[in-house]
């Protein structure tokens, strides 16, 4: 039995033959969602030290860490989920492409740009990792998923975590949003799908790396004379009209983008 599963889509790649506009401000949304670390998190800054632990030589992969220190889930990893997510909800390259941006034969600036995920403390926790499964096992015109725990293999190293139980918060800006985009993002980042949880960083097959939905809060930007001021918008609407139209794949396919391995 295979660890992960394939959701299809009309194409992987992000073209867009007619883009939006984005010369004229239309709107400017402020989105803060708040996730769980269901599991250790661990995302790489691509530095490795040499530790010996109970008489175990290797490396330690080191997590990636902001200006002040903190591990954090860096914005771009975030958007890479999210926007893979949004990609296989729709199934649609191109209105994939308009919202999150493309750069092959014409490029196009995203709509939304996302922070970090930042937890509440610096707490890090070195975790045992085994080595990983590289399955070369690709599905044209598909999105893979990792929808179970891979079978073990030998030890690998130690990484450091952002504990399991953590809180991570951040923001998302976005502009010139149609009322299902900003739907579609909202459901993208697991909010109105029961029981979601996506997945980021290093040793998904293995169970690392599983985050869930806590909460989001949504404001809509106005100019009030010359003054920018932020209002609470209600997204119920949006995440439903997004649901209503894509009803067919989320049903079909939910449980496979938002699968807790």
């Amino acid at each position: 039995m295979s660890y992960y599963d394939f959701v299809p889509v009309d194409s992987v790649q992000r073209l867009i033959k007619a883009p939006e506009g984005r010369e004229t401000l239309k709107n400017l949304f402020v989105i803060e969602p708040s996730f769980k670390l269901k599991s250790h998190v661990h995302v790489s800054s691509g530095d490795k030290r040499l530790v010996s632990k109970s008489g175990w030589h290797g490396i330690l992969l080191l997590h990636y860490r902001d200006s002040e220190g903190f591990p954090v889930i860096p914005g771009s990893s975030f958007k890479g989920v999210v926007s893979t997510n949004f990609l296989a909800l729709t199934g649609e390259a191109e209105v994939t492409a308009n919202l999150f941006g493309a750069t092959r034969t014409k490029a196009v600036i995203s709509k939304v740009f996302f922070s970090d995920l930042k937890p509440e403390s610096k707490e890090i926790e070195e975790v045992e990792v085994l080595r990983s499964w590289r399955p070369n096992i690709v599905k044209k015109g598909h999105v893979k998923f990792y929808v179970r725990k891979a079978p073990p293999t030998e030890k690998y190293a130690f990484m450091e975590c952002i504990p399991t139980g953590s809180v991570v918060k951040g923001k998302v800006m976005a502009y010139n949003l149609e009322d299902l985009e900003l739907g579609g993002l909202l459901v993208g980042m697991g909010f109105g799908v029961e029981n979601a949880i996506f997945k980021i960083g290093y040793g998904k097959p293995q169970g690392f790396g599983r985050v869930q939905p806590l909460g989001v809060k949504v404001y809509e930007v106005k100019l009030e004379g010359f003054e920018f001021k932020k209002e609470v918008r209600g997204v119920a609407s949006s995440i439903e009209k997004f649901k209503e139209k894509f009803n067919d794949r989320i049903s079909k396919f939910a449980n496979i983008i938002f699968a807790g391995v």
